[in-house]
């Protein structure tokens, strides 16, 4: 398909309207990378997170991994990521930042993390005054940008279902679940999911934290495990672990509730804060425009945009039309 490159004349804008041109154009979908520079654009998704615990207490073991949702897929650890990610607190990802929490069960120190998903550098480290924010599976929903999960109140010593803003790390508390909700997840609609304590899958209310029983997953959590959404193909991911110590990656249908095994883990890990990446728009949506530059005379209400339209979709598709 011909590029076609549009040119816009633009006469007599508001200061609103100059404002509002400016946000758009720093709108992280428009000016995303290209689509091949998004590594995780992929068919099979890949899963990860961080390993936190195994059967054989070896710390030297824990840190970011990552795991295909393929068949005979296994654990593989991302050695350009510090050893030190340890997402014990809940961890999602957003706009390629890993954003995560980690509670020092010795120290009782609670600290937030950001981390560059590229490039692994840090990107911020703050120091929590309490454990509101300390999730015990967290989940991020697209529709409203909040981030749900079962997080613990500000002593530890019980659990709330609520969202957490970790740009001012408020909490806001829904309600008091009836069973500990071991993983939570939210779907691309924005429907939010947890598994209880009761190995049971609970479709959530956002507002008023009502309970509706979808099924028995078949399986009795135990220990650290998450879950997470493939926002491409709308599947429900678990990190599972259950009462004897077993652990592995299932999928759960939210039909029924039902969890099926994938991929075991070999040495029992307890896998956190899982995520898989993905785009803030639909695979079959525009790609971002290209060469925007503007044209300005001065200090001036009046002046040109101009720019390349996309020929492809998000997900590398030729765009028709």
């Amino acid at each position: 398909m011909k590029q076609k490159r549009f040119v816009l004349f633009i006469f007599m804008l508001s200061l609103n309207m100059v404002t509002l041109l400016a946000q758009t154009f720093n709108n992280p979908l428009i000016n995303a990378p290209s689509i091949n520079q998004r590594n995780y654009a992929q068919q099979v998704p890949v899963v990860y997170g961080t390993v936190i615990a195994n059967m054989q207490g070896d710390t030297t073991k824990y840190g970011l991994y990552s795991i295909s949702t393929a068949k005979n897929s296994k654990l593989t650890k991302i050695t350009e990521a510090p050893s030190g990610i340890i997402a014990n607190g809940g961890g999602i990802y957003l706009d390629g930042v890993y954003r995560f929490v980690n509670y020092n069960i010795w120290t009782e120190a609670t600290t937030y993390y950001e981390y560059d998903t590229k490039t692994w550098k840090q990107l911020k480290k703050e120091i929590l005054p309490d454990k509101t924010n300390v999730g015990i599976d967290e989940a991020y929903d697209p529709t409203t940008g909040n981030t749900y999960g079962c997080f613990t109140d500000a002593n530890g010593s019980d659990y709330v279902f609520g969202y957490v803003d970790h740009d001012s790390h408020q909490r806001t508390y829904i309600s008091k679940p009836s069973v500990l909700y071991f993983a939570v997840a939210v779907s691309p609609e924005g429907i939010v999911y947890a598994i209880g304590s009761d190995g049971v899958l609970y479709k959530i209310d956002k507002t008023s934290g009502k309970e509706t029983k979808i099924g028995s997953t078949g399986i009795l959590p135990k220990y650290y495990q998450s879950a997470v959404f493939d926002m491409q193909s709308g599947k429900m991911y678990w990190a599972a672990c259950n009462t004897n110590g077993a652990s592995g990656l299932y999928e759960v249908n939210t039909e029924t509730g039902k969890a099926t095994l994938i991929n075991g883990f070999s040495s029992k890990e307890q896998l956190t804060g899982i995520y898989i990446p993905f785009d803030r728009a639909k695979a079959d949506a525009p790609a971002e425009v290209d060469t925007l530059s503007t044209t300005f005379g001065g200090p001036s209400l009046s002046g040109t945009v101009s720019f390349t339209m996309p020929t492809t979709t998000y997900s590398g598709n030729e765009l028709s039309g």
